[in-house]
């Protein structure tokens, strides 16, 4: 299964300038990361499965890995913080759950 990596380029589309997240802190599924100067993002990672799909006559393969959280999980398994402290006790709630 591919990993999700320690940096990541999210859409600049929805971000702007503020498009590069950098894992802070990783513990079983749950994990930190930083965008910009004070915006952490604190969720439950998710795994794709791998699939074959046939899309428009084209077989199309989904391949297994694990998924930064899309802007509808936010509320849910993920959340967003305006700092450290902050997301360190979202963390420890998410790992409880």
């Amino acid at each position: 299964m591919k990993t999700l990596e320690n940096t990541i380029e999210l859409s600049k589309r929805e971000l702007g300038s503020q498009n590069i997240a950098t894992l802070i802190k990783r513990e079983n599924n749950v994990a930190i990361y930083k965008r910009g100067i004070s915006i952490f993002e604190v969720f439950k990672v998710r795994e794709q499965k791998y699939s074959e799909q046939v899309i428009g006559g084209v077989n199309v393969i989904f391949e297994e890995k694990e998924l930064y959280p899309s802007s509808e999980q936010f509320g849910n398994d993920a959340y967003c913080c305006s700092n450290l402290e902050q997301a360190e006790k979202r963390f420890e709630q998410l790992l409880d759950s």
